[in-house]
């Protein structure tokens, strides 16, 4: 039905207004010459005249009927999204609400440490299983505030056979855009790492993937590390995924902080 969404686009309302404006002045033309033009004349005229003012009434009740559709196409569409978004928000949550209560709540040391790595491994392990795209990859990179600040690749690591850079370093292009990240608290989506390829970084055929999401872990002014994900092919990683990883960061800056 292709040819019925060009023939409702808004050049549609211009063909109808002039085809109605045609079908007037033919019975105008009518009027005007009367009975003085042969028979058959007169019928293409009529004939004309009907089937354009016709069109010029169909039409605009064609493209209203047509963007009514699609309007409630659109919002079911929304409403699934929405739902399926709440039940993998709720399902993620709820576990990891028990491991943060876990680090919380208990008084000692070595307990604590082994439920935030176990909470650092959830996180990981949600972050890869709740996000799109071809062969996804997700990982955690913890601070290490030494005399060259740096961030360091942990285990847990999760995703495709192929293991992430093990390390980002101040004084180097790509670990300064990377610990400034996690200095200014804020996230990095790249949809397309082609065409917004940040300094000091390879090219897709060394870096393998091409659409990435970097968000600090951090809890008011102390900063534990970047949680990221990337994916194969641009265009991948979406909005959505990007929030799931905002909260899955701020929930695991929650536990490091205890």
């Amino acid at each position: 039905m292709s040819w019925l969404s060009r023939a409702t686009g808004p050049r549609w309302l211009i063909g109808s207004a002039v085809a109605g404006v045609v079908g007037a002045l033919a019975y105008l033309a009518q009027i005007v010459v009367g009975f003085e033009i042969p028979l058959a004349w007169r019928i293409i005229l009529t004939t004309s005249g009907t089937v354009l003012l016709f069109f010029s009434v169909v039409l605009p009740n064609w493209q209203a009927r047509h963007e009514l559709r699609a309007h409630k196409a659109a919002l079911v569409t929304v409403k699934e999204a929405v739902a399926e978004y709440d039940v993998k928000v709720h399902k993620i949550l709820i576990p990891l609400s028990s491991l943060l209560a876990t680090v919380i709540g208990t008084t000692n040391a070595r307990e604590r440490q082994l439920a935030q790595e176990r909470m650092k491994q959830a996180v990981v392990d949600y972050a890869l299983d709740n996000v799109q795209g071809a062969e996804p990859r997700s990982c955690f990179f913890a601070y290490k505030d030494t005399p060259k600040r740096k961030l360091v690749l942990q285990n847990p690591w999760r995703g495709r056979n192929s293991q992430p850079r093990s390390e980002f370093v101040e004084g180097y292009p790509a670990g300064d855009e990377v610990l400034k990240i996690l200095d200014q608290k804020r996230t990095r989506f790249v949809p397309d790492a082609d065409k917004d390829q940040p300094p000091g970084w390879p090219g897709s055929a060394q870096r393998g993937y091409n659409t990435y999401i970097q968000v600090a872990v951090a809890n008011g002014e102390q900063s534990f590390g970047i949680l990221a994900v990337d994916a194969l092919n641009a265009g991948d990683l979406t909005q959505t995924d990007k929030r799931l990883i905002e909260l899955l960061a701020q929930l695991l800056g929650c536990a490091l902080a205890a």
